[in-house]
């Protein structure tokens, strides 16, 4: 965290000293993401009408937003770094070329990035859980070949082959699964913040059956790699 040149930003007046900042991160926060948008918008005035008509932007948050910007929303071990949503579900822009302006509920995993970049370049290329969403991006998210978002998480010893905890979702539920905790589950589409562990409740048919059917998406992919 700091405070960007003040001509990046309309946050004002901000104490540039270590304590403010660590005592009140959000502003600073705030100003740094208005600094970077404002530097994107001077890179992209720079390029000529030729080449911005042929340049295809990605923009895609990193594991997260900062444990002290996200605590107050997401709870404690639950934000950057970990396998819930605080962590997982990022912003990700795309603009260019074919793009059609708007949302969508489409489900992505940063490994799309390759065999979909691949597409735009014209490259048709293919790998274990990269799915092209080129037709995402031209308004078609019926196409989506995506049915699962996976992410997992290992211990302090990353080249370890043993995952410290993994998660998994479809476009309504997500189960995860800690090293030495119980599974949980979560409908995210009415519960994005993770709060009731529907494991802990009655289980249904309807519940048992997702489960399962994660699970064994999981195990797929894992056979897989």
């Amino acid at each position: 965290f700091h405070l960007p040149p003040q001509g990046l930003h309309s946050a004002g007046e901000l104490p540039d000293d270590k304590e403010s900042i660590d005592k009140n991160p959000l502003p600073y926060y705030n100003a740094m993401l208005e600094a970077l948008d404002t530097e994107f918008g001077r890179l992209l005035g720079t390029l000529s009408d030729e080449v911005r008509d042929n340049t295809v932007i990605i923009f895609i948050g990193d594991n997260g937003s900062p444990t002290p910007i996200g605590m107050p929303i997401y709870g404690n071990r639950r934000n950057k770094g970990s396998i819930f949503q605080g962590g997982t579900s990022v912003p990700f822009v795309v603009s260019g070329p074919g793009v059609v302006p708007g949302r969508t509920d489409a489900l992505v995993n940063t490994s799309d990035l390759f065999a979909t970049i691949s597409s735009l370049a014209g490259v048709p290329a293919s790998a274990v859980d990269a799915f092209d969403f080129s037709d995402v991006l031209g308004g078609k998210a019926e196409s989506s070949k995506r049915t699962f978002a996976y992410a997992e998480h290992f211990g302090n010893n990353q080249r370890k082959p043993d995952v410290f905890g993994w998660a998994i979702r479809d476009a309504r539920y997500k189960l995860v699964a800690e090293h030495g905790v119980e599974q949980e589950l979560y409908d995210v589409t009415k519960d994005p913040l993770e709060k009731t562990n529907l494991l802990k409740s009655d289980m249904t048919d309807e519940l048992s059956g997702v489960v399962t059917r994660l699970q064994k998406t999981y195990e797929d992919l894992r056979k897989a790699r």
